[in-house]
């Protein structure tokens, strides 16, 4: 498979700067907004976080692996308190940075500067977007999305680069997996990303593209039994009777949990008028 790495220069950096400004722009009146519904409760974790240790191996209340998640919001609750202002700021941050980095993804693949601008700027004003990026709680989905479009693109350029550079950038995609899944869960697809671009490019006629999948298949597969090992089951929100609401693919139940979280969210001004000391 023989590919030509496009690098980014002034043109490309302008069109970065532009799209980190478009984020500004649509998102900076949300900053002052104060916390909404599960907001409270994140706080007040994030403040009396017990470490690494107990992130690494102990269950969560609900039933979620995510130690980098907890991690950071441990880390900004220790300069940004019970300022939401500070809180939506960093999270506007994130959402530029993974706007930008789809950018610099687009045209790793090959496309056109204006095609890899177009797909960004959707990306980051698409009205699909202001609950992750304004509810604390999306928290998990910037911090994935920055970990699994950062491999993507630091394990395509390992495709292009000389020998040595490529070594770096397979390590360098296989540490942004890593943290990606245990950021959140939707990220384990990230291999299969992986083996999708190798396959469409032709990388899997030969060795290479196999060899170059199995460290990650095999990080995947450590993972999900760890998870196994900590929940006894793939874990997430479980139903009355004790199981995973992930398997309950009806229509039924995804429609019950739907307006649970609509009615919990519409519940967000009451919930607003207390204070987080007091969750």
């Amino acid at each position: 498979m023989q590919r030509r790495y496009i690098g980014l220069n002034r043109q490309d950096a302008v069109a970065l700067v532009m799209i980190a400004l478009a984020v500004a722009v649509a998102f900076w009146r949300t900053i002052p907004f104060y916390f909404l519904s599960d907001d409270f409760l994140i706080v007040k974790h994030a403040r009396s976080w017990h470490g690494f240790r107990d992130a690494f191996t102990v269950v969560g209340a609900d039933r979620f692996y995510r130690p980098v998640t907890f991690a950071y919001m441990a880390w900004v609750a220790t300069w940004a308190g019970f300022d939401p202002a500070l809180w939506r700021a960093i999270e506007l941050g994130l959402h530029a940075a993974n706007s930008c980095l789809l950018f610099i993804l687009a045209r790793t693949l090959g496309f056109p500067r204006f095609a890899a601008g177009f797909a960004a700027a959707l990306f980051a004003l698409h009205a699909t977007r202001p609950e992750t990026v304004v509810w604390i709680a999306g928290r998990a989905d910037l911090l994935t999305t920055f970990f699994v479009l950062l491999g993507l693109v630091f394990f395509i350029r390992s495709w292009d680069a000389p020998p040595s550079m490529s070594v770096f950038f397979r390590l360098a995609s296989f540490a942004a997996m890593s943290l990606a899944f245990i950021s959140k869960e939707s990220s384990y697809t990230f291999p299969l990303l992986l083996g999708l671009w190798l396959a469409v490019n032709g990388g899997l006629k030969n060795r290479r593209g196999w060899y170059a999948l199995l460290p990650f298949f095999y990080r995947g597969s450590l993972s999900v039994a760890w998870r196994w090992m900590l929940f006894g089951g793939i874990g997430g929100y479980a139903d009355a009777a004790g199981r995973p609401q992930a398997l309950s693919l009806g229509f039924v139940p995804y429609s019950r949990r739907s307006g649970y979280v609509c009615g919990r969210s519409s519940s967000s001004p009451s919930i607003g008028a207390s204070s987080p000391e007091l969750c």
